[in-house]
This record gives structure tokens, sequence and C-alpha cells, in this order.
């Protein structure tokens, strides 16, 4: 890969790409990327992000079932009995959530919010709804949700983060245009998931999946030196600072303002997570054990 910046529109395939080539450019300012977001084998085509997206999924399952082995036994099919109630449970509740974040639109069509072609689904909803569910299998199967929740707190933070970065791999969730250096545009045949890959802007899920990272290292390191435990502070810890993260990044995307310079789903992390620091704040006894609190 080359990054260069044009001069008089003569780089070569630097910076205007060639086919069957990959290459990023800085052009005016701004990075270019062009590449091709599937890759062909045999008969089978592949994109670039499910590969990324499988792999992050791989990756927070088997951190979540070592954090989980690390406490107490547990069996693997149980893992996977918990795994298929959160499923279900974040396309209802990110469905419901999107729903809320454009009532707008779907006030006018509410048959729609049951077509999952339409539309999409909304992020904090999707983890609300897969917590909520996964929770109710965990009670079935005598568990408890709280330790469960705990040692899934650093596995969400790692799946969030490599999942953003995945998205960049088809030119989704790009925010609004912008003419900032770091500012990315998409070329090539595509298909991209961005409507506009052309137009260069806020790398929004770049922006979003730095800083979960960013926290899936710290809390990490947090727990590795002993001053924070797998309890409820850890779950705590990863829901506010990813929350706290996706309401800023929010104002680069190119939703509607619906609440000041909050979009709709903006308004959704902000408000979970005021309704989570009022929890905290709440109910822990801050005179417990400096490693957790107890609710």
């Amino acid at each position: 890969m080359a990054r260069g910046r044009a001069s008089g529109g003569a780089q070569g395939c630097a910076t205007s790409g060639c086919p069957g080539r990959s290459s990023i450019g800085a052009i005016t300012g701004v990075i270019r990327v062009v590449f091709e977001p599937q890759v062909q084998v045999g008969p089978i085509s592949l994109r670039w992000e499910a590969v990324g997206l499988a792999l992050s999924i791989a990756l927070a399952l088997g951190l979540w079932a070592r954090l989980l082995a690390g406490q107490r036994a547990v069996p693997i099919s149980d893992l996977g009995y918990v795994v298929l109630g959160v499923v279900p449970g974040a396309v209802v509740g990110g469905r419901i959530f999107h729903g809320l974040a454009y009532a707008d639109a779907y006030l006018l069509d509410p048959g729609a919010l049951f077509d999952l072609s339409r539309g999409s689904l909304s992020l904090v909803g999707a983890v609300l709804g897969g917590a909520f569910f996964g929770a109710y299998v965990c009670l079935l199967l005598g568990h408890s949700p709280r330790r469960w929740a705990a040692a899934g707190a650093l596995p969400l933070l790692l799946l969030i983060g490599l999942g953003k970065l995945s998205l960049a791999l088809a030119g989704g969730g790009q925010g609004g245009p912008s003419e900032a250096a770091w500012a990315v545009s998409f070329g090539g045949a595509g298909p991209w998931l961005s409507s506009d890959p052309a137009v260069p802007a806020h790398p929004a899920q770049i922006y979003e999946g730095v800083w979960v990272l960013m926290g899936f290292l710290c809390g990490s390191w947090l727990v590795r030196r002993g001053s924070v435990g797998m309890g409820a502070r850890l779950l705590a810890y990863a829901v506010c600072w990813w929350l706290a993260g996706r309401t800023l990044v929010s104002l680069s995307w190119r939703d509607e303002p619906v609440i000041g310079p909050l979009g709709g789903e903006g308004v959704s992390s902000a408000v979970v997570l005021a309704i989570t620091t009022i929890v905290i704040i709440r109910t822990v006894r801050w005179g417990s054990s400096p490693k957790d609190w107890a609710p």
C-alpha cells in the first residue's frame, strides 16, 4: 500500500487506484482507500467485514469462556445456550431502540419495524436486549447472571471494538462529510455499505473502534494489577467507557439532530449512560472492597 499527496492529478496507482490492487493515498489532505471489499474463494464470495466480524466474535467468545472458567467450571454447552439467548435478544432490542430513535419515520409505516431488510439495528438496544435475554437463560441454567455479565465485560469491549473496525473493511459506519486531513473516502467497484463512499467523511467507525479497544486494554491492565476485580465494578467501567465514547463519536455521525447536536442513537447512548451512572451512584457501597462494588 502506498500513501502520498496528489500533485497535478498524477500519482499513478498510488492514489487513483488500479484494478486488482489495494492502495491508500492522501488526496488534497483526505485519505482515499481503494480496494475490493470482497474476495472470491473458489465458488464462494467472502466480504472482508464478514471475516472480521467472525474473527471478532470468536475471540470475544473465547475470552468470555476463559474468564468464566477462571472463576468456576462452566460447561461449554451452557455457554452455547446463553449465546443462543443473546442473539435473538440483540435483534429484538436493537430493532426496538432503532424504532424509538427514528420514530417519526416508523410512525408513517409501523409495519416497517418488523421488516429487518428496512432500516438497521441500534447497537445500544442490541447490547441491552442481548444482556436481558442472556441473563434470563443464565437463570434457567442455574447460573448467576451477575457473574456471567461481569466476566463478559472485557469480551464485550473487545467484540465492539474489533467489530467497529471490521466495518471499515466495507466502508460502513462513515460519519458526516469532512475536509479534515484524516477524513476517509472509498473507491473501487464495491459494493460498499456507505451510500456515498466516495465522499470524504469522518471515519466514525474507526473513532469508536479505537476508543473501545483502548478501554479494553485499560480494563485488562486494571484487572491484571489487581485494581479491579471480576465483578460489578468492572462491568460498570466497561459500560460507561463504551457509552461515553459512543455519545461523543455520535456528534460526527450523519444523523439528523434530535436533542441538541445528538441524533436518535446518540440520545439513546447518552440516556443509557446517564441511567447507568445514576444506578451506580445510588447502589454502590463505597466502603466495600476496593476490588469490587457490591450492589
